[in-house]
């Protein structure tokens, strides 16, 4: 028969099944939580562009977010401007994990009216600012042309 200790261990196939699956439960973790980082950085991306937009309204000079390397920096009153601010400054929006970004060519900025603008001052119809994750999950922050900001996942 089997002694007392021999039933209490585990036997080999045991511990193999036990490793299988905690390899499993940790891919999937990394997976969900690349992914979920895509579409934190779109929401924290439309919140910095409605910061911007509700800034224009209610300072009455335009404003706009300028992108400098990974980050994006606010430019505020004057003429219109789009090039990137001079000096440091805290960025409006950073990404949190490796994302690449879709930026408008032509930038996006808001007019004192609150409507999205290119940054040679005519009137944007929508804009589309895509965020692809390096786990391959995307994102969408889409500017309507009344000023409406929202995302999705793609």
């Amino acid at each position: 028969m089997y002694s007392a200790a021999s039933r209490r261990a585990l036997s080999l196939v045991e511990l193999v099944v036990v490793v299988a699956v905690l390899a499993i439960v940790i891919a999937v973790g990394i997976v969900v939580v690349g992914r979920g980082s895509t579409y934190r950085d779109a929401a924290a991306l439309a919140r910095a562009i409605s910061a911007t937009r509700w800034l224009a309204v209610t300072t009455g000079a335009p404003s706009a977010l300028v992108a400098r390397g990974d980050a994006l920096y606010l430019s505020v009153g004057g003429p219109l401007r789009c090039d990137a601010p001079r000096g440091g400054g805290e960025p409006a929006w950073t990404p949190t994990g490796p994302v690449r970004l879709a930026w408008p060519a032509a930038g996006l900025a808001f007019g004192a009216h609150g409507r999205p603008l290119r940054c040679d001052g005519s009137a944007v119809g929508n804009a589309t600012i895509s965020l692809t994750g390096r786990d391959g999950s995307s994102a969408a922050v889409i500017v309507a042309s009344l000023g409406r900001v929202r995302w999705e996942r793609r």
